[in-house]
């Protein structure tokens, strides 16, 4: 069966994670929306439903349990040329209940003509929610009263919020004026980089710009020297920025004076190209990143736009100690179109599940809204999610899978050479395949090997599973070789490279080949046709002098181990299987379980 064909149509479908919808709605959608599984039964994510538009804003209220969605609706007719909603009428989806209900598109109030790049947050000592925004280049700030039920009048502020390029935050108060310091942080004028603003006074007078945080441009990129800055307020009295850009990880900076000011930039622990990060710090003080610890497909240069072929993956990690260590590197979702040989369908400008938000619960659970599609695309899109899940399963130690749920928790795409049409989009095909196991009924194992096919990147087979992170911890797994096998690898690493791309093999922390004719290089020979118990262990993922990674086969330790390649600060979280054949190999190898313990 060719490439091609394979690929065509493929869906993934989620399942038990689709939302239970009651109808009686406006514009064709749902009114209403309830979780497909009890609240007190979530754990891992869960979907919820698909929200209206790329944008908007997210919060929970002082009771922990209320949940408000802020966001505008894309104009209907036109040539809107945004990329998120806009228009007058503030728009919400409502969930008095920690998430387990939903009301859509409740209206909240008019704040006139052409508003748009909403960001809210609740004043810590007022308990109101504040609500920034920009309407004909003019930045907006409106505040509600009366516990948030009535919304006041807008005031200027001396700044402007650009697309998803915004945050603030209120800092533990020392203003004599009795109000906590509100910093914002936005896009440079320039676009260029992101600055900040001050206000000791409620939003009435406000200091800044900052100096300009920004980031060096990488050669064969787009230039984007940094947006989108999230900022949060460490117990030693530093803020501290965490900055998209064109580098290979997260920007950050530090403010030693409360947001006046900011230190040079550096790459920080987070892998993280083109996509925005939500760094914040949750109601019980640990600190929680929601961002795309992935990379692009290596490789595209010429059309700048290989940011595009990697926001398939949304992750979660969590700190206890104040950003010194970090748990979880958990995928919190996946797109569902990741595996599609169209993508995107409707020419979108900018397609995929970046460009999140979240808020966490009284009861410990986090909402995600993430994604984005055509600005004409409401309600019904593949690429944009509501999520939730429970903050004690980025700390879980052990995954495992048999491929029951087919390619639900899997990456296994490769890409095409070209973009889909005028889109930023390549299109895909599935590299590994599930396929019918070759000795048990029921059950199925994963194939990769590599067939001939002009018009993809790679026609290497690649297959991505994620487990929780850990610097020590021990990945157990049962393949079978079959005659004519060519070459295949099995590597650990601490972020998402698309599964063909052999930049994840170069990078990877571990890296175990199989050669063709199945001698490894401590001497054992692993012979065709029959199962085979592969463990890999490793001792630590940051000294190459001192830790390594330790082989078992079939339960015998073998005399070699494997080294360090490449230090990670981060532990391990991911798990590649690959083919690493030369030419054609229709044989190929099959992978019939998964499992990976970790340790801290």
């Amino acid at each position: 069966m060719n490439a091609l064909y394979r690929g065509w149509g493929k869906n993934v479908l989620w399942g038990s994670l689709s939302a239970c919808f009651i109808l009686g709605s406006q514009m064709g959608w749902e009114k209403t929306v309830t979780l497909s599984v009890p609240l007190q039964d979530v754990s891992a994510p869960v979907f919820i439903y698909a929200p209206a538009t790329n944008g908007g804003a997210l919060l929970t209220e002082p009771d922990g349990k209320t949940v408000r969605f802020f966001y505008r609706l894309y104009p209907s007719v036109g040539n809107y040329q945004g990329n998120e909603g806009t228009g007058a009428i503030l728009y919400e989806d409502f969930s008095p209940d920690g998430g387990a209900t939903w009301q859509l598109m409740k209206e909240v109030v008019d704040t006139g003509d052409g508003s748009h790049s909403d960001v809210a947050s609740v004043n810590p000592s007022t308990r109101e929610i504040y609500l920034l925004f920009t309407q004909n280049q003019q930045g907006w700030l409106i505040r509600t009263s009366k516990g948030r039920t009535d919304w006041g009048r807008k005031t200027k502020v001396p700044f402007t919020l650009s697309y998803d390029g915004g945050s603030f935050i209120w800092l533990r108060a020392q203003e004599r004026s009795g109000f906590h310091r509100l910093v914002v942080v936005t896009r440079a004028r320039n676009g260029d980089g992101s600055v900040s603003y001050i206000s000791d006074d409620d939003g009435l007078t406000w200091q800044g710009p900052s100096n300009l945080c920004a980031a060096p441009p990488y050669p064969g990129r787009w230039d984007n020297r940094g947006s989108s800055g999230h900022v949060v307020e460490l117990k030693d009295g530093r803020l501290w920025m965490l900055m998209r850009s064109s580098q290979d990880h997260l920007r950050e900076f530090f403010s030693a004076d409360r947001g006046r000011s900011w230190s040079d930039g550096r790459p920080s622990r987070f892998i993280g190209v083109f996509s925005c990060v939500r760094l914040r710090r949750i109601p019980d003080g640990r600190l929680l990143i929601v961002w795309l610890n992935s990379m692009p497909h290596s490789g595209i240069t010429k059309e700048g736009s290989f940011h595009n072929t990697a926001r398939d993956v949304l992750h979660a990690a969590i700190s206890e100690d104040d950003g010194q260590t970090w748990r979880g590197f958990r995928e919190v979702a996946l797109d569902k179109r990741r595996h599609d040989l169209v993508y995107s369908p409707i020419p979108a400008y900018d397609a995929g599940i970046h460009h999140q938000k979240y808020t966490v619960t009284g009861e410990g659970r986090v909402i995600v809204m993430t994604g984005q599609d055509d600005k004409f695309v409401r309600w019904n899109s593949d690429h944009r999610l509501a999520m939730i899940f429970d903050l004690d399963w980025l700390l879980e130690t052990s995954r495992s899978t048999d491929f029951a749920n087919e390619y639900e928790d899997l990456s296994v795409f490769k890409l095409s050479k070209n973009r889909w049409g005028t889109t930023n989009y390549y299109s895909r095909t599935l590299g590994a395949t599930l396929i019918e196991h070759p000795t048990l009924e029921y059950r199925k194992v994963l194939q990769l090997g590599r067939e001939t096919c002009d018009w993809v990147f790679n026609e290497q087979d690649g297959a991505n599973w994620n487990f929780p992170a850990g610097k020590k911890g021990r990945l157990e797994t049962r393949i079978w070789i079959r005659k004519g096998f060519r070459g295949g690898a099995l590597s650990l690493i601490d972020g998402f490279y698309p599964p063909s791309d052999n930049a994840g093999e170069q990078a990877a922390m571990f890296k175990f080949e199989i050669p063709a004719d199945g001698r490894l290089f401590s001497g054992a020979v692993l012979n065709p046709e029959r199962w085979i118990d592969i463990s890999l262990a490793w001792n630590g993922t940051e000294n190459p002098a001192g830790h390594f990674c330790q082989v078992a086969i079939d339960g015998i330790l073998q005399r070699e181990t494997l080294p360090l390649l490449n230090p990670s600060r981060n532990g391990i979280c991911y798990a590649r299987f690959r083919s690493t054949a030369p030419a054609e190999d229709l044989s190929g190898f099959l992978v019939e379980s998964i499992k990976a313990d970790v340790v801290w």
